[in-house]
C-alpha cells in the first residue's frame, strides 16, 4: 500500500505537470481544489476505516501517504475533466467557424450580396458602440449579425436571385429563413452564447408594430439585439443594388429609416442609428492596431472597416492575429476572423 501510494504520488503529478502552462491553468480553477480536497479527505477516511486490513500504523501511514494519494488521484481526475472540456470546446469552435464560413459563402454567391453580412455586422457594431453595449453583448451582436442570414442556405437560388418581384408563394419561402437559421445553430444551443444568438437570428425580421415575421412580435417583446440588426440589415438592403432594383443613396435611406421609426423600427434605436451613421470609428483598444499589416492589404474599405469594428476595439482578444503572439507563426494573409485573404 505504501509503495503504491508513493509511486502514484511521484509519477502522476509529474505526468500532469509535464506542460507547466496547463498545470498553471489547472491550479487557477476552483473546480481543481474542490476535487483534490474531496479525494484527499476520502483517502484519509478510507485509510482510517481499513487501517487494520491494510496494516497501516503511525502518522505517516494514517495521514501523509493518504494525503499524497488523494492529491495525485484528484489532480489526475481534474486533468482528465479539463481535457474533455477542452476537446468539447475545440469541437464547438470548429462547428462555429464552419457555420461562419457557410454564411460568408452564402454572401459570395452573386454580385448583389457580396459583403452583405460584413456590412450588416459593421453597422450593427457601430450602433452597439454608440449604445455602449458591454463586451459580452458586443460579441453576441457580432456573431448574430454575421450569421443572421444563414437560413437562406435553404432558399433556392431561383428565388434568391430572381430579377423581378417574388410571388406570394416565393415570399413565404423566403420568410422561413429566420427559423431555418435558428435550426442550423440548434445543435450548438447547449452553449449559452449560441442559445442567445439563435433567439436574435429568429427574430431579426420582426417589426416594431407587429407586422414582421416569423411571430409578429411587437415593441419591446422583440429582442433588443434583433432590433439593432433589423436596422443594419434594412439600411444595407436599401443602399445595395438588388436584381430587381437599384440602390438608394445614403441620404434617401436615412429618410426611409426616419419614416419607419415606430412602425418597422424601434424609434429610439432608429434615431441613435442615424447618429451612428454619421460618426467616426472610435480609437482602437488593441495596442497592435497601429502596427497591423493586414488591414491595409484589404482592398474593400467596407470589409476592412467591418474587421476593424469587430476585432480592433472591445473584442480585439477575439482577433485570430492577436491570439498568435509569435510573429513567426502568424501567416501574413491571416484575417482577424481566422480565414485567409485571397490573392
Amino acid at each position: 500500500m505504501q509503495y503504491l501510494s508513493m509511486k502514484l504520488f511521484l509519477t502522476i503529478p509529474l505526468q500532469i505537470t509535464s506542460n507547466m502552462k496547463d498545470f498553471v491553468k489547472l491550479t487557477k480553477r476552483k473546480q481543481t481544489y474542490i476535487i483534490v480536497i474531496s479525494f484527499v479527505l476520502l483517502s484519509i477516511v478510507f485509510t482510517y476505516l481499513h487501517h487494520s486490513t491494510l496494516e497501516i500504523h503511525g502518522p505517516i501511514g494514517f495521514y501523509i501517504i493518504p494525503t499524497f494519494l488523494g492529491l495525485a488521484v484528484g489532480l489526475l481526475c481534474t486533468a482528465f475533466i479539463q481535457k474533455v472540456q477542452t476537446n468539447n470546446n475545440d469541437k464547438y469552435l470548429f462547428c462555429l467557424n464552419l457555420v461562419e464560413l457557410l454564411a460568408n459563402a452564402l454572401n459570395e454567391k452573386d454580385d448583389y450580396t457580396i459583403g452583405h453580412s460584413h456590412r450588416v455586422t459593421r453597422l450593427s457594431m457601430e450602433l452597439g458602440n454608440k449604445l455602449k453595449l458591454s463586451n459580452s453583448q458586443m460579441e453576441i451582436l457580432r456573431l448574430s449579425a454575421i450569421l443572421h442570414d444563414i437560413g437562406k442556405i435553404g432558399v433556392p437560388d431561383t428565388i434568391l436571385l430572381k430579377p423581378n418581384t417574388l410571388t406570394p408563394e416565393e415570399y413565404d419561402i423566403v420568410q422561413q429563413h429566420p427559423k431555418q437559421g435558428a435550426s442550423i445553430l440548434q445543435p450548438m444551443s447547449d452553449r449559452k452564447l449560441i442559445k442567445q444568438v439563435i433567439v436574435i437570428i429568429r427574430h431579426h425580421h420582426e417589426q416594431f408594430d407587429g407586422s414582421g415575421y416569423p411571430h409578429g412580435l411587437t415593441g419591446d417583446s422583440i429582442p433588443y439585439l434583433s432590433r439593432i440588426i433589423t436596422l443594419a440589415d434594412s439600411f444595407d438592403a436599401m443602399t445595395s443594388d438588388r436584381p430587381y432594383r437599384k440602390k438608394m443613396s445614403k441620404s434617401l435611406a436615412i429618410q426611409e429609416i426616419k419614416k419607419g421609426a415606430g412602425i418597422q423600427f424601434d424609434p429610439i434605436l432608429a434615431n441613435t442609428f442615424i447618429e451612428a451613421l454619421e460618426g467616426e470609428i472610435a480609437d482602437a483598444l488593441c495596442e497592435k492596431h497601429a502596427k497591423c499589416k493586414m488591414l491595409p492589404l484589404i482592398k474593400s474599405k467596407e470589409i476592412s472597416r467591418s474587421f476593424e469594428l469587430q476585432y480592433c476595439r472591445a473584442n480585439y482578444e477575439f482577433c485570430a492575429r492577436y491570439k498568435i503572439k509569435n510573429k513567426a507563426n502568424r501567416p501574413i494573409n491571416l484575417l482577424p476572423d481566422g480565414t485567409y485573404l485571397r490573392p
